[in-house]
Parts: C-alpha cells; structure tokens; sequence
C-alpha cells in the first residue's frame, strides 16, 4: 500500500471539517470560501478512485485500516516537514513581519522537535507499540 493510500480518506475527511468550519466564519469573504471549495472539488475529483478504496478498505475492516492511517500520517509528517522547511526558510527571508518570522520558526521548531521525539519512541519501542496497535488498541476500537 503506498503513502496516498494509506492518508487520503483522514485527509479529505479533515480537509472537509475545515471547510465545514470556515464557512462559518464571518471575517473570511464569500469568494475565498468559494474558491476553497473549488479547490476541495478539484482535488477530491482527481483522488476519487483512490477515497473510494479507503472507503471501501474502512467498510471492510476498520481496525487495520485506522492502524494504516496512524502509520501512513507518520510517514507523511516526515515528508511535509522534508518540504516545508526549506519554503518556510525562504519565506522568512522574504518576509516584512517580523513577528510572523519568529511565530512560524516557533512552530517549525516544536513541530519538528515533537515529530523527532515521537520517532524516537517509536523506534525505540516499535514492537510494543506494534502490539498495542494489533491487540489491545484494535480490541478498544472494534466494541
């Protein structure tokens, strides 16, 4: 199973809770919730095969798949930090506030200071954490 396959259906489901919730929100002009929808249409239309398999994979058999989805976010956190900070450096440089410079180095810094940490326990104690997953956790889940 690749990275896509494993991360599609918890991140258009999150994608479409966000725009559940800006919807709502009245500083945001009309147009720009129109164009994240459009947006959101888009996307979702281009991985529609690939959403549908997940569906189908979660209808099936949701412990595994819901084990696949903590996997595959790990795996595509390594990957989105890998291409955000080079982008984030280059926007810091170009950047006339200040004060957003040091909030974005802030949450970089914590974001890949949490992600380090989290992969050292993990890699630490990966077949304890491998069993929690299989047996105890997909216990819990499938009541």
């Amino acid at each position: 199973m690749s990275l896509l396959d494993q991360i599609v259906f918890p991140v258009f489901f999150s994608w479409m809770i966000g725009l559940f919730l800006v919807s709502f929100r009245k500083d945001v002009d009309f147009l720009w919730k129109v164009t994240f929808l459009f947006i959101f249409v888009f996307y979702f239309f281009q991985f529609y095969p690939d959403f549908i398999k997940s569906y189908e994979r979660l209808a099936k058999n949701y412990p595994a798949e819901i084990i696949q989805w903590i996997y595959g976010l790990g795996k595509a956190s390594y990957y989105f930090l890998l291409i955000v900070w080079p982008v984030s450096l280059i926007r810091m440089f170009y950047s006339g506030s200040e004060s957003l410079s040091r909030t974005l180095i802030v949450v970089l810094i914590s974001s890949t200071m949490i992600f380090w940490i989290g992969f050292f326990f993990w890699s630490k104690y990966e077949t304890e954490i491998d069993s929690f997953l299989n047996g105890p956790f997909t216990r819990l889940i499938s009541i």
